[in-house]
């Protein structure tokens, strides 16, 4: 026998018909009554489908540019991208402000849209107008850097607090390879920005601030370890900064803080001891330090601990 008709369906059409409610509230409605595990199977094959058509289409994109871009003028080459950057934002913005799935899948769609930017941008520069590479890249970038911070202002969720770090890390390379092809200056300014970071983590500023320690913290561990002048220097900037990282883990109970602090510390230590004896043992007596030092922590934080 054919189902029957949903008893709650009139009654939605007529509140419809009088501006009672929307037409997307009543089917809101009526997907509650017919079973939230129905209508929540439906949203996440919604996302998945989503991802997964994202993915072809990108995929389909990369291989069908490597066969025809050569062949494409720069017009063509812009107008492309743009369009590509147009679709995204367009499809996260009606997405975005939705929860669940939903919500997910938009704010997948508005990180995308950052470096789908920063391509357009730095193919305009390069081929239509003739910029330097070093100049299109600072513009690409920067550009990427201030739509993903409009869209993290917009929607302060974790990929596009990580999509603004990542376009702010971007940036900051282009920069620094525009006025120093070596990037001595690199690390020492990504352990900046780290520091950065977590201090608007810890103020609220950066929102979610679980995800802002998480990248703030990788930065710090990260940038001595690139330190090109003054090695010896930056290898106990690391060491220091690892502890730190350890110490405000335990302190406030954030487990991955505390994870990347020690995984900072039997990195940066070794480098250190190398760089400081200048010993073949150099990663073995680190080692031991690394193992003092975190007995030594471990002592400090418990009788901080005690009442």
């Amino acid at each position: 026998m054919p189902d029957a008709p949903h008893p709650l369906r009139p009654t939605l059409e007529r509140a419809v018909a009088e501006g009672i409610v929307t037409r997307a509230q009543a089917e809101a409605i009526a997907a509650l009554e017919d079973g939230p595990h129905t209508a929540g199977r439906r949203a996440v094959a919604a996302e998945v489908l989503g991802y997964l058509g994202g993915a072809l289409a990108v995929v389909a994109a990369l291989l069908l540019g490597r066969e025809v871009w050569q062949e494409l003028g720069p017009a063509v080459r812009v107008l492309l991208l743009a369009v590509v950057t147009a679709a995204v934002l367009a499809s996260g913005a009606v997405l975005g402000g939705r929860s669940g799935p939903a919500g997910r899948l938009g704010g997948f769609l508005w990180a995308v849209a950052a470096p789908a930017l920063a391509g357009t941008v730095g193919v305009a520069a390069s081929d239509a107008f003739g910029v330097a590479f070093d100049v299109s890249a600072v513009l690409a970038t920067g550009s990427a850097l201030v739509l993903a911070a409009v869209l993290w202002w917009r929607r302060r969720e974790v990929l596009q607090h990580v999509s603004t770090f990542a376009a702010a890390t971007a940036t900051l390379f282009a920069v620094v390879g525009l006025v120093d092809d070596l990037y001595r200056s690199l690390g020492p300014l990504v352990w900046v920005l780290g520091l950065l970071w977590i201090a608007a983590a810890a103020s609220g500023w950066a929102r979610p601030a679980p995800a802002g320690w998480v990248l703030g913290a990788l930065a710090v561990i990260s940038g001595p370890l690139g330190a090109d002048t003054g090695r010896s220097a930056w290898a106990v900037v690391g060491v220091l900064s690892a502890a730190a990282l350890v110490v405000l883990g335990v302190r406030g109970h954030r487990q991955w803080l505390l994870a990347i602090g020690t995984v900072g510390l039997f990195v940066a230590v070794p480098v250190a001891v190398a760089e400081i004896f200048d010993a073949e043992l150099g990663p073995l007596l680190g080692l031991l330090v690394v193992g003092l030092v975190l007995v030594a922590l471990a002592v400090v934080l418990t009788r901080l601990r005690r009442p």
